[in-house]
């Protein structure tokens, strides 16, 4: 797994607080005429299961605010709520809640770009808001990822 993101965004001199915004897309081609599209994307790609692992792997404030977001949209039972015996909310539980309620949910984002009367493709992009901190202090997987860090004189992106 390389980390050269690293040595780049600890070369900024950025303060520890400053914004990045990381972002992972995906895509498949699809039927577009029988409304699977979402549906198909959600199985033939790993977005969900990506942007789960990252919030769960950042932890914090970030981890809390996706969880907060499904108890809002009514589809993740408030941990707060459950008894002592239940398990706690993990990044499967995410996962599993997103791709099982997509729809009720705007963690994820889809588009869907037809080709034709049938055919077409659907993109699931998901986007996740942190600080330059936990990105240096996770020891996650990023392949794939977008990072963008907002500097006085603009952005700065980087794919790693």
């Amino acid at each position: 797994m390389s980390q050269d993101y690293k040595e780049t965004l600890r070369g900024l001199n950025l303060e520890g607080d400053t914004p990045v915004m990381l972002t992972y897309t995906d895509g498949c081609d699809v039927f577009v005429h029988n409304d699977t599209a979402v549906e198909d994307a959600l199985n033939d790609t790993d977005v969900v299961r990506r942007f789960s692992d990252l919030v769960a792997a950042l932890g914090g404030d970030t981890f809390q605010s996706v969880i907060d977001a499904l108890v809002d949209a009514g589809i993740l039972d408030d941990p707060a709520d459950a008894d002592e015996e239940a398990d706690p909310i993990d990044a499967g539980m995410i996962s599993d809640a997103i791709d099982n309620n997509f729809y009720d949910q705007e963690l994820i984002e889809h588009s869907i770009k037809k080709y034709d009367h049938k055919r077409g493709h659907c993109t699931l992009t998901a986007t996740v808001e942190t600080t330059l901190e936990q990105v240096l202090g996770l020891d996650f997987d990023l392949s794939g990822w977008e990072l963008e860090v907002k500097m006085k004189k603009g952005k700065m992106s980087i794919t790693c």
